[in-house]
Order: structure tokens, then C-alpha cells, then sequence
């Protein structure tokens, strides 16, 4: 259950976060790509920015996480699957924050996250709920921790 809250958590606050890169200067970028910047450019600068903030926040949230749960798997093991979640959902961020006022977006990535978890910890039988958790993102995290805390198990 704690990688479970741990992909919720860590959703939350990267996508609410990462908001923030593109919603807040929609109109400086619509002025300036008027005049000849490249959209391309524009996003790469700012996913390059952000770069930072993608290699920080998992060491902040492991530096917790870690010594409450002691998990099997090793820091590394846990802090590239943490990477991984967190360009992916920056990245969901971006698309919500581009597609979005500022209002519906931060709606969107609060919901988002917790639907898509429960989907992919669904135990029904169900076929349209389990080929839509094969989609979710939230599915390979947890797979991805099950798989790092697995290669530890003494046989």
C-alpha cells in the first residue's frame, strides 16, 4: 500500500507543480510565437528547465519515504522508477496546462492521478476496466515497484 500512496503523492504534487510551467505565460508565449518563435523550441526550454526539479523531488520524497516503509529495494532501484513517474507526469501536466485554463487544469491533475490509481488496483474482472489499467501510468509505476522489490527476495 505505500507504493500505492507513493504514486498518488508524488503525482499530486509534480503535477500541480509543473502547472505552473505553462499556465501561467500562455499569453507571453501566443505574443511571441506571433512574432516568430519556434513552439518547439519554446517547450524544449522549458522541459530543460524543468530538468531539475525531475532529478530533485524524487531524492526529497525518497529521503522520507524510504526509512519510514524500508522497503527491499534498494534507493536506486526506487529513485529511477520515482525519475520516470515524475517526467511522466510533468508531462501529463504540461498537456493539461496547455489544453486548460488554469482552473480546470489543477482540477484535472488532482482527479487524474486518483481515478487512474484506482483503476489500476482494480481487483474486478472486468475487460474495459482492465485494458484502460494496461494504459495507465500509474499501473507501470506500481508494476515497476513490485519488479525493484522483487529482485531482492532471498529464494
Amino acid at each position: 500500500m505505500g507504493y500505492t500512496y507513493t504514486v498518488i503523492a508524488v503525482s499530486l504534487l509534480c503535477k500541480i507543480t509543473a502547472l505552473r510551467s505553462f499556465s501561467l505565460d500562455k499569453l507571453h508565449y501566443w505574443r511571441e510565437s506571433r512574432a516568430g518563435m519556434s513552439s518547439l523550441a519554446y517547450f524544449l526550454a522549458k522541459d530543460t528547465v524543468d530538468h531539475f526539479n525531475t532529478i530533485v523531488k524524487p531524492l526529497v520524497y525518497l529521503s522520507m519515504f524510504y526509512f519510514f516503509n524500508n522497503p527491499r529495494s534498494t534507493v536506486t532501484d526506487n529513485y529511477v522508477v520515482l525519475i520516470c513517474l515524475v517526467y511522466c507526469v510533468t508531462g501529463i501536466a504540461y498537456a493539461l496546462a496547455i489544453l486548460f485554463e488554469p482552473g480546470p487544469a489543477q482540477l484535472w491533475s488532482v482527479l487524474l492521478p486518483v481515478v487512474l490509481t484506482l483503476i489500476a488496483t482494480s481487483t474486478n474482472d472486468n475487460k474495459i476496466v482492465d485494458s484502460i489499467s494496461e494504459l495507465c501510468y500509474t499501473r507501470w509505476a506500481l508494476e515497476a515497484f513490485v519488479v525493484s522489490n522483487a529482485q531482492r527476495l532471498q529464494t
